[in-house]
């Protein structure tokens, strides 16, 4: 047979309802802090816990009203004002990407044309090299 559990459903749920009493949101309580408040298995404050939110949360839907026409409306209203707001900053948002764009691309134009022109020097350093090398070795046979 099993043991009886030390603690009952009521008081941990007569907790849980003195911290929404006290301003406290049942979706904010943790299991933890039922636990540490009461004592009991965590297991056991996680099933106790759930149990409250769904009923509260329930109860809380219940009472709630349906929601208006006039409130749907000002919600549809908010989210066009919101879209009209956010579209009137994307010209300078462009415009802004564009600039940036644009010198970067001067910026890396610039540094590859120092950089094939170096490119240029090294070739001719190159052949100039070759050239000394290959009298050289003439001078050296004959």
């Amino acid at each position: 047979m099993a043991r009886p559990e030390k603690y009952t459903d009521a008081d941990y749920l007569a907790w849980i309802e003195s911290q929404v009493l006290s301003g406290c949101s049942v979706t904010d309580i943790k299991p933890t802090e039922l636990q540490k408040s009461i004592g009991g298995k965590y297991s056991r404050c996680q099933e106790v816990l759930t149990l409250a939110q769904d009923k509260l949360a329930d109860q809380i839907n219940a009472t709630l009203p349906s929601m208006p026409v006039w409130f749907r409306n000002f919600i549809i209203q908010l989210v066009e004002q919101t879209q009209k707001v956010a579209e009137s900053q994307w010209p300078p948002v462009g415009r802004g990407i564009n600039e940036a764009i644009q010198g970067a691309t001067i910026v890396f134009e610039s540094q590859k044309a120092e950089i094939d022109s170096q490119l240029l020097e090294h070739l001719e350093q190159i052949r100039t090299l070759e050239t000394i090398g290959e009298d050289n070795v003439t001078e050296v046979v004959n």
